[in-house]
């Protein structure tokens, strides 16, 4: 019997809590917020979709994978050629400058994974806090 006038009370305080101005502002302020983040989302999801259905699929032909191989060269003889980087013009050299940052973070998380951890890998002997004379 408590119980239930203790949720009667807690109802009507809600009621009167909806019927305030404040509490229809906030409500409908939030309603707008979903339906725009919604619209918004399925616009976005879209596109994103699109997209990596067209990027991520392997490469298929024969002449793709010939494209990737030239590519490769073109970026390893623009980096291992002295005289080209001096000449290559400022938007090349940094996307090769990312395309090696990019190498280089797909190693450490590679790395992080094959070790099934952050830290480094277990050296005996070196895993031992105490002071060593």
């Amino acid at each position: 019997c408590i119980g239930y006038i203790r949720s009667q009370r807690i109802v009507t305080i809600m009621a009167a809590m909806a019927n305030s101005p404040f509490a229809k502002k906030v409500i409908n302020a939030g309603t707008r917020l979903g339906k725009w983040s919604l619209a918004t989302g399925k616009a976005n999801a879209f596109i994103t979709w699109r997209v990596l259905k067209v990027e991520m699929r392997p490469p298929i032909l024969p002449g793709e994978i010939v494209q990737i191989a030239q590519g490769y060269g073109r970026f390893a003889s623009s980096v291992l050629q002295p005289w080209k980087v001096a000449k290559m013009p400022v938007k090349d050299a940094f996307r090769n400058a990312l395309i090696g940052l990019e190498i280089c973070c797909w190693f450490v998380v590679g790395e992080i994974i094959g070790r099934r951890c952050v830290r480094g890998y277990p050296v005996p002997g070196a895993e031992s806090w105490d002071l060593h004379l």
